[in-house]
């Protein structure tokens, strides 16, 4: 039996040689129920050298561009990208989305260059370029989310001296913008130095990036917690600012005339130290959203 096995096997592999394509799962029928071994060969050129995929019980494993990816047979099927379920003049699905089984699984699959066929029980192919799995998959969605941060303390971040940027260039080139944000991205905050100590300048700044958002000053009144519960809100509150409170994990900073700091509230927490004598600070809020997608307009993941 097994000498037969591998017979066919080295018969199979000679034509893998000559270019051909094989998926074939073998099965010892007195170990079925214990393994089965599947061997898949997707060798039709040198562009799919780099590929290679697996039929599983309830997905699709499709390994490229440095990427392993997996789709659900549903998904791939409602994302079939054929005439008769989709209009690519208008981007609109054509199929009923509901009127696909739950448990749909592809008859046959197949890989030509570097487009996949998926042939469904209705005898309906569907075809897929790599590329655009790669691009539309869970994973490779991912990938290009992924944002730079550095996770930093006041040792780490002395130790990095990361660069200031000026004002004047910091309006008039966009590479002077872009190692701004670059910095605020990564570390939660970044400084701007030779700024018009005015509040008109101020703003000219913060425009740069933003709109300026207006909103009610200091932490609302908890009122939305009950009182067998907000105790523990506390005892949490307590233990992460006993932890923030750390001198490792504190970066002071002075700030004078002229030097302006912007925080990533989402990331680095911030507050002020007592003082005497006098001084005007001039403050304003931004819409994240708009910092962020200056970024994105400037090349930089966000």
């Amino acid at each position: 039996m097994w000498c037969h096995r591998l017979s066919h096997l080295q018969s199979q592999i000679r034509h893998l040689l000559k270019g051909g394509v094989i998926c074939e799962t073998f099965q010892q029928p007195s170990f079925k129920s214990l393994f089965s071994l599947t061997i898949h060969w997707h060798h039709t050129s040198s562009k799919s050298l780099n590929c290679a995929w697996q039929q599983h019980e309830d997905h699709f494993e499709l390994q490229y561009a440095n990427t392993v990816m997996r789709f659900d047979y549903v998904w791939l099927r409602d994302h079939c990208r054929s005439a008769s379920c989709y209009n690519s003049k208008t981007h609109q699905r054509s199929l009923d989305t509901a009127s696909v089984d739950l448990c749909i699984k592809p008859k046959a699959i197949r890989l030509d260059e570097t487009t996949l066929f998926f042939t469904w029980p209705d005898g309906h192919v569907t075809r897929y370029d790599l590329d655009w799995l790669v691009k539309n998959s869970y994973e490779g969605q991912k990938q290009k989310v992924i944002q730079p941060r550095i996770l930093w303390n006041a040792e780490v971040y002395q130790q990095a001296q990361v660069p200031s940027v000026d004002f004047q260039s910091f309006l008039d080139t966009k590479e002077a913008l872009k190692m701004f944000l670059q910095n605020f991205l990564l570390y939660g905050i970044a400084f701007v130095e030779n700024v018009p100590p005015t509040q008109e300048h101020t703003e000219k700044l913060a425009e740069r990036i933003s709109l300026i958002r207006y909103n009610n000053y200091d932490r609302a009144v908890i009122n939305t917690v009950p009182y067998d519960v907000v105790h523990r809100w506390y005892t949490a509150h307590r233990t992460l600012t006993v932890e923030l409170r750390r001198p490792e994990n504190e970066l002071w900073v002075k700030l004078k005339p002229g030097r302006v700091l912007f925080i990533d509230n989402w990331r680095v927490l911030h507050g002020r130290e007592s003082f005497t004598g006098y001084r005007q600070l001039c403050g304003c809020y931004l819409t994240r959203d708009d910092v962020l997608n200056t970024a994105r307009l400037l090349g930089l993941q966000a």
